[in-house]
């Protein structure tokens, strides 16, 4: 029994790793004599195993006549151990017994930290011969006890898998007959010292015979057995098979020795560095721990071991950081591979680096210094060959074959806007050329080329895209490039821009258009001026003269309504004359700025109680400023008359979309439109309607005075002429399309004014009012004025100098303030910010803005999105009192 379990206490050694002193602590509780020193033995045995651990031993007896033993340690690794045992005093088997239990329970306590599964063997504890044969046959590895001179006495049956042997087969063999010669005289000879010195071994590697002649390779441990006199009989120990471990070893080792002779004879220079960091973490140099013979051929220097400012000195002073390039790789793991001239070796390099491990890294490059110098020399060519190019003035475009630019020169950056680094490698076809023309008109005629089947396209004209939108007409002459063998590389083209050449002819064809067109409109205005004015002058004689025979005759149902007929066409012969006099007026009588939109409502009123009821008019009011300069009547007309030709339109119903946009109109627009507009911000009005259309044909005629399509008596024709002399009037313009049977639009561009519409004021009273405003501004000049002027109307006054106080005033006070009249221009919190603020604690508090500028983009934006009010600086007392009543009145 005492055997079998040492054997079983080794195996759980081995597998859990543990020291050779551990081995002999074993050894030594369980065949020791037990004497007074036995309880220091274990304790030495302990301190053996745990360095540097102070245990205490104590005893302490029970009443029951057992005892505890407390093995403490100061060791946080090691804590303590208590166990209850029975009377110490005994037999020295009954002392064995307790010492192994104790060893056994410490054993247990370590293995069920580091090995579960052969605790989980032992968790009930080992209370028969049975279960250690059971551990013994079934362990992995062969277990056995020899004699010294290495007979075997005891093999367990694991003997057979690995050496091919049974256990009788073995047992009465010498263990050194399995090895050759050699093998077995080395052994010996190790396994002597152990003989002689009572120790035990671990980890002694030798060379077995199996039986059918392969080797195998064993790794064994083993702990003296000593008889009762204290003398060594002979060893217990283990046999782990290793054979695959070793072959794996030396394939590893081989496999490390081909690496190395690559590193050391490969073409590719390799250092491994270990990077030096200050105490805040910043890379300030590197060790070069290891260096292959190519990079010292690469640099000149033999580096190993050295710092790298020690190895190259001035490199901490190089224009490229190499300390912080790598710092970044051996710290966060970042791969980079780069190219740099180095300015101490005079060389360039072709670099990768990557981090091996934590604040280490691994640099390969090759030396590039012939590749690069050549390639300056190429680029310097090629730089010469480029300021040639960009001496001309015309464009010089090269393309390859896939129609990538392959060069451009100084006039061809100029024309796309962009520098040749943003332009070689990208599209032509796709990215500087109007689709869809660019890929199906010009991009076919580019591949006959490329594919020979046509002739060099020597002219060719087509637009081309620049990088801010817009469009230059650019005429071509393009020849083939090939190389010294006649294959097609590409297409090399010269081209020159004809854009202000085809806009002033298209410009002069515009202007010969327009002058005609004006000069017919301007003739029709003055014989329309002329005609309404003489006209009106015999309407008046007409209609005088009727009044006055209507008092000389005696009044008759036939008389009254000859007289009636005369009144009655008087008056539609003179709103007749009013609609040539306004189409013959250069410019509107009352100009005034006003809300487009609501003006556009107002006629939409109108017109819904006027046309058809089965005619839907859908309004998408998207301008985001409305304000015009011009005559309210006057486009109110404008809507009117637009809306009741269209309702004309649709006999059984339709659709009448109204939709206004702010727009922006760019120079090269205004250039190329027939109308005189300036470059600006404007409304944009679509009318349209799903009316019966116009004929093409009637399309240029639809703006001249008596132009009809109507049938006879039901329309005079001006109607659509005033619209256009209103339009043009008001600076704008207006344009017409249509498909027949599917509907006509109306676009009309109006330019939109920085004006804020002033306040109308014809009652000169001034109305008295109550409750708490608080006045923002900046200005203690406006802050005075607006303060008198407020406490004159009725009003409690407080006072802020800037938003982010009022906001602070306003919290204090939200329940007694009524107003608030905010500077827009301010420090700390301007207008705009401070309103957005207190529309978020209170959506309903009456604001009104208060500015010296009325074009501020800001205040525009907070006229439109629910502002109460405006008032200009300085404060007009009447205009103050007006807006200040009509937002409250209206609170």
């Amino acid at each position: 029994m005492t055997i079998n379990y040492a054997m079983i206490i080794i195996k759980m050694i081995m597998d859990t790793n543990y020291s050779k002193e551990l081995l002999y602590l074993a050894n030594k509780l369980i065949q020791a004599e037990c004497s007074d020193t036995a309880k220091m033995l274990f304790i030495k045995g302990l301190n053996s195993v745990f360095k540097n651990c102070d245990f205490i031993w104590s005893i302490t007896e029970k009443k029951t006549r057992e005892h505890s033993i407390c093995i403490k340690s100061t060791s946080t690794e090691f804590g303590y151990l208590l166990y209850n045992c029975s009377e110490l005093s005994g037999d020295e088997n009954q002392l064995i017994s307790t010492f192994t239990n104790i060893f056994s329970g410490i054993m247990d306590k370590l293995i069920l930290q580091e090995n579960s599964s052969i605790k989980s063997k032992f968790e009930n504890g080992i209370d028969n011969e049975l279960k250690y044969k059971n551990i013994i046959e079934t362990t992995t590895d062969m277990i056995w006890e020899i004699d010294l001179k290495g007979v075997f006495k005891y093999v367990s049956p694991r003997s057979f898998d690995i050496l091919g042997y049974t256990p009788d087969e073995l047992i009465g063999r010498n263990a050194f007959d399995l090895m050759d010669t050699d093998e077995a005289k080395r052994v010996d000879k190790e396994f002597s010292k152990y003989v002689i010195n009572k120790e035990a071994f671990t980890g002694m590697i030798n060379i077995n015979i199996h039986k059918d002649g392969h080797k195998v390779v064993m790794e064994s441990s083993g702990v003296p057995v000593l008889g009762n006199d204290g003398e060594i009989t002979g060893f217990n120990g283990i046999d782990r098979d290793i054979t695959e471990r070793k072959k794996f070893e030396e394939a590893l080792k081989e496999s490390e020795l081909t690496f190395r002779a690559l590193f050391e004879k490969g073409p590719i220079g390799v250092a491994y560095h270990e990077m030096i960091y200050d105490i805040n973490g910043n890379p300030i140099n590197y060790r070069i721990l290891d260096a292959n013979n190519s990079f010292k051929k690469f640099t000149g220097v033999d580096p190993v071991g050295k710092l790298v400012t020690e190895a190259f000195p001035g490199i901490e002073k190089s224009s490229f950081d190499w300390i912080k390039t790598y710092g970044d790789v051996a710290k966060y793991g970042k791969d980079i591979r780069f190219q740099q001239y180095f300015e101490i070796t005079k060389k360039y390099y072709d670099c990768v680096a990557y981090q091996y491990k934590p604040n280490h890294f691994v640099v390969t490059f090759l030396d590039i210094t012939e590749q690069e110098e050549a390639k300056i020399i190429i680029m310097n060519e090629r730089d010469r060959a480029q300021r040639y190019l960009d001496t001309v003035e015309a464009i010089i475009l090269a393309l390859d074959r896939n129609g990538n630019i392959s060069l451009i020169n100084r006039k061809g950056c100029e024309l796309i806007g962009l520098p040749e680094s943003e332009l070689i490698g990208k599209s032509w076809f796709n990215n500087f050329l109007p689709q869809p023309e660019g890929s199906e008109v010009v991009y076919p005629e580019f591949l006959k080329m490329i594919n020979h089947e046509s002739h060099n396209i020597e002219y060719f004209e087509n637009a081309v895209l620049t990088s801010n939108g817009d469009l230059k007409n650019i005429a071509w002459h393009n020849s083939i490039l090939k190389d010294e063998n006649n294959n097609i590389l590409g297409t090399l083209s010269a081209g020159e821009d004809i854009t202000e050449l085809k806009e002033s002819k298209a410009a002069l064809k515009r202007s010969e258009e327009q002058l005609l067109q004006s000069q017919k409109l301007e003739a029709i205005g003055k014989l329309s001026g002329g005609i309404a004015h003489d006209f009106n002058n015999m309407l008046g004689g007409i209609m005088g003269a009727t009044l006055l025979l209507k008092k000389s005759i005696q009044s008759s149902e036939k008389s009254d309504k000859y007289l009636s007929i005369i009144t009655d066409s008087v008056q539609r012969a003179s709103e007749l004359t009013n609609k040539l006099l306004t189409f013959s007026r250069m410019r509107p009588n009352n100009m005034e700025v006003y809300d487009l939109h609501k003006s556009l409502l107002e006629a939409v009123s109108l017109l819904e109680n006027t046309i058809d009821k089965r005619i839907e008019i859908r309004l998408n009011l998207n301008s985001d400023y409305n304000y015009i300069m011009g005559e309210i009547s006057q486009m109110q007309s404008v809507f009117l008359n637009l809306g009741i030709n269209a309702s004309h339109a649709m006999e059984h119903g339709g659709i009448i979309s109204i939709k206004t946009e702010h727009v922006y109109l760019t120079k090269s627009y205004c250039d190329s439109c027939s109308f005189n507009l300036k470059p600006g911000e404007y409304i944009e009005i679509e009318f349209t309607d799903t009316g019966l259309g116009i004929k093409k044909e009637d399309l240029k005629h639809i703006f001249d005075p008596f132009f009809t399509t109507k049938e006879q008596g039901k329309g005079t024709g001006l109607g659509l002429s005033v619209v256009y002399g209103s339009i043009i009037q008001h600076n704008g313009a207006i344009t017409v399309s249509s498909n027949p049977g599917v509907g006509t639009t109306f676009n009309i561009l109006l330019p939109l004014t920085d004006e804020i519409p002033s306040l109308t004021i014809n009652d000169k009273k001034i109305y008295k009012g109550s409750g708490t405003v608080l006045l923002v501004d900046d200005e203690k000049v406006m802050q005075e004025t607006g303060e008198d002027l407020l406490k004159s109307f009725g009003y409690n006054v407080i006072l802020a100098n800037n938003g982010e106080e009022a906001i602070g005033i306003y919290i204090e006070n939200k329940n007694k303030i009524d107003l608030v009249i905010l500077d827009m221009i301010m420090p700390v919190m301007n207008g705009l910010d401070c309103f957005e603020k207190l529309r978020e604690i209170n959506g309903k508090l009456p604001i009104i803005l208060s500015s010296g500028f009325t074009n501020n983009k800001e205040l525009k934006y907070l006229l439109s999105n629910g502002c109460n009010g405006f008032i200009k600086k300085p404060y007009n007392e009447l205009e103050f009192n007006r807006i200040i009543t009509k937002v409250l009145d209206n609170k």
